[in-house]
C-alpha cells in the first residue's frame, strides 16, 4: 500500500501468486481470438466495498449519475450506494456519497489528540514495541538453535558420504532435505526482522493517523481513502440511510483513553497488530 508516497507491505496473506495474478490479468485483456480488449478509463468508487448493509450484512454497491449540463458542457457526476438486495431486506433507497464522507470525516476528525492522549499513545506504542522485541529476540534464538542443528546434519552427512557410511542416493536425499531446511530457518529469521521493520513503519503511521486523520482523509485520492478507511475502522455499515461504524481496537482505545483517562479493559491486546487485523 502506498502512504506519503511511501511503500509499506500489506499484511494480509496474497490468495494467488504475482506470477499467476499477472498471467491472468494479460488473458483477461485479449478475446479468445487473442485480440486486445480495449480499456476504458472507469471512475474510482470510494467507498464499493467497504459498506455493508445493516440489517442483511449484504455488501453495499454503489451507481454513479452522470448529466450533461448543455450551456457550458460540464459533466455532473454523482454516486450512490445502495444495498445489493442479495437476502431479505427491508433498507430502501440511496444514500448520496457526499453524506458517508461528511460523516467518515466527522468521525475521523473526533480522533484529533490532546497533548496528554499523544503522550498515552506514544508510551502504549513503545510499550507493545518491547514486547514485540522480546517476542522475537526469542523466536530468533530459537530459529538459530535449530540453524545450528541443520548445518550440523549438513556436515555430518558429507561426513558418512566420505567414509562410505552411506551412498550416494542417499547422501543426496539427505543433502535436499537438510538445505530444505536450512533454506526455510533462513527464511523465518529474515522474515523476523521485516515484521520489525513494518511494526515501526506502522506505528508511526498509527500516531499520525490518529493526530490528523481528518485533515489527511479530504485531500486523498480514493483508493487511499479506502486504506485509511480499513486502517482506522473494523466495520461500517448502512442501516436506514445512516453510517454506522465501528473502530479498530487501537483507535477504540484512543477514544476510550480520551474520555476516561483509562484503557480498555482487554488493555494487553491493544496492540498495533491486532488493529491492522483486516
Amino acid at each position: 500500500m502506498r502512504w506519503n508516497n511511501e511503500l509499506y507491505p500489506g499484511i494480509h496473506q496474497a490468495l494467488i501468486d504475482q506470477q499467476l495474478f499477472d498471467r491472468v490479468q494479460g488473458m483477461l485483456r485479449r478475446t479468445k481470438n487473442g485480440e486486445l480488449i480495449p480499456v476504458y478509463a472507469k471512475h474510482n468508487v470510494t467507498y464499493r466495498g467497504l459498506l455493508s448493509c445493516g440489517e442483511c450484512s449484504c455488501k453495499i454497491t454503489a451507481d454513479e449519475k452522470t448529466k450533461t449540463n448543455k450551456g457550458n458542457g460540464f459533466v455532473h457526476r454523482w454516486v450512490y450506494y445502495h444495498c445489493t438486495h442479495f437476502k431479505p431486506c427491508a433498507q430502501r433507497g440511496a444514500v448520496r456519497e457526499e453524506k458517508i464522507e461528511g460523516d467518515v470525516i466527522s468521525l475521523l476528525g473526533g480522533l484529533k489528540l490532546g497533548p496528554n492522549t499523544v503522550e498515552w499513545l506514544k508510551n502504549k506504542l513503545k510499550e507493545d514495541h518491547q514486547d514485540e522485541v522480546e517476542f522475537r529476540n526469542n523466536a530468533i534464538s530459537s530459529l538459530r538453535q535449530s540453524l545450528d542443528r541443520v548445518i550440523k546434519r549438513l556436515d555430518e552427512v558429507y561426513d558418512d558420504k566420505l567414509d562410505g557410511v552411506i551412498d550416494e542416493a542417499t547422501y543426496f536425499r539427505k543433502r535436499k532435505q537438510f538445505l530444505t531446511e536450512r533454506e526455510d530457518i533462513e527464511k523465518q529469521i529474515k522474515s523476523h526482522g521485516k515484521a520489525d521493520d513494518i511494526y515501526k513503519d506502522f506505528g508511526c503511521l498509527v500516531l499520525d493517523v490518529a493526530q490528523r486523520a481528518g485533515q489527511i482523509y479530504k485531500v486523498r485520492k480514493p483508493e487511499e481513502k479506502q486504506y485509511l478507511a480499513n486502517f482506522v475502522f473494523s466495520n461500517l455499515s448502512l442501516m436506514n440511510k445512516n453510517l454506522q461504524f465501528s473502530f479498530q481496537l487501537i483507535f477504540e482505545a484512543i477514544k476510550n483513553y480520551q474520555k476516561t483517562k483509562d484503557e480498555l479493559p482487554d488493555a494487553g491486546a491493544v496492540r498495533i497488530s491486532h488493529s491492522l487485523d483486516f
